[in-house]
């Protein structure tokens, strides 16, 4: 015997029919309304919570309101892009907050009075004889790190370090700075070795510092490769040298984990014996009495430190080759003169 089942249809107000939840028109082919998956409206609502959190940390730092976009998701942060520009980056974590943001924009669009004054006034300082008005603004945020804020111009940059000035960069000419500076970056060039020829010089950057002596940054071209050098402008001492690693390797490229894994071999108390012996020979650096081990963040990497002074960061390649010594307090980051590209 065949069960029948039947489904009542009620008639309600404007000829409307109700079949389970759903109203429908008369004749129409029923069907019941589906329901909305929960999960996918919380992710809706979190995803609308977090633009929000993005663009109110951009205005409160540009005073802009500018188009923000969803651009993808790592894990549980929320990843979103601005139509300003397209290297514009703004990540926002479970818990809501900017874990990371990176914001490039022409400082004429600036309209956050605060930050248009502190410029200024950075500018000014180290340049008081400069009047080319700012051009260019980038803002760099990290979770647990300072926030950063770098302007430019053609004339130099400055940088701001959670609103306080730290260093500007002055885009200078040789013939505008000490001819003493040049005789000792080239002093220093001979004393690296290695075979290497000079082919030109350029002085890529004056970094200036608020009460400090400026460092001379110039960059070498030779017969195997860029080298840079860092001279301080009061003592002539270099603070930085730094050199391609293919002029290490005779341009023979190693395999990413086999030179991982000659790094790891290697060991550190022969490895930073033999940094300071070639840190005072190239360098005049007489890294006596400091304390010597493996960067944090970096594999190939020593720190030496010492009470007092300034850590001394040497980097380094699977053969105990040096490609760059570096007095920490002098490391800078100094933008090209027009980082905007909208």
């Amino acid at each position: 015997m065949t069960k029948m089942t039947t489904k009542i249809i009620l008639p309600i107000l404007g000829g409307m029919l109700l079949f389970g939840a759903t109203a429908v028109p008369n004749g129409g082919v029923l069907y019941a309304a589906p329901k909305e998956d929960s999960s996918t409206t919380k992710a809706i609502d979190a995803q609308q919570e977090a633009l929000e959190i993005a663009k109110a940390k951009i205005k409160e730092i540009t005073g802009n309101d500018y188009e923000v976009v969803f651009a993808g998701k790592d894990q549980s942060t929320m990843i979103f892009k601005t139509k300003n520009n397209k290297s514009d980056s703004i990540l926002v974590s479970s818990k809501g907050e900017i874990a990371h943001l990176s914001l490039t924009f022409s400082y004429n669009d600036l309209k956050e009075t605060k930050l248009q004054e502190k410029l200024d006034k950075a500018w000014t300082e180290l340049f008081p004889n400069e009047d080319e008005p700012l051009q260019n603004v980038t803002v760099n945020m990290f979770t647990g790190f300072a926030t950063e804020v770098k302007a430019s111009n053609s004339k130099g940059m400055i940088a701001l370090k959670d609103g306080k000035l730290s260093y500007g960069g002055w885009y200078a000419m040789e013939k505008e700075i000490s001819p003493d500076a040049l005789e000792a970056a080239d002093q220093v060039l001979k004393r690296i070795g290695k075979g290497l020829t000079k082919t030109g010089r350029d002085l890529k950057v004056v970094v200036k510092r608020p009460g400090e002596s400026s460092v001379y940054g110039f960059e070498y071209t030779t017969n195997k490769g860029k080298v840079r050098i860092d001279i301080e402008e009061k003592s002539l001492v270099p603070v930085r040298i730094s050199m391609d690693e293919n002029i290490l390797s005779n341009g023979k490229k190693e395999d990413y984990e086999a030179e991982q894994k000659k790094i790891n071999s290697l060991d550190i108390n022969k490895l930073g014996k033999a940094a300071k012996q070639e840190a005072e020979t190239i360098m005049k650096l007489d890294l006596s009495g400091y304390n010597v081990a493996k960067s944090k963040y970096q594999n190939d990497v020593l720190v030496f430190s010492k009470k007092g002074a300034s850590d001394v960061q040497v980097s380094f390649t699977g053969n105990g080759s040096f490609h760059t010594f570096l007095i920490s307090k002098y490391n800078s980051i100094v933008l090209p003169t027009d980082p905007v590209k909208l």
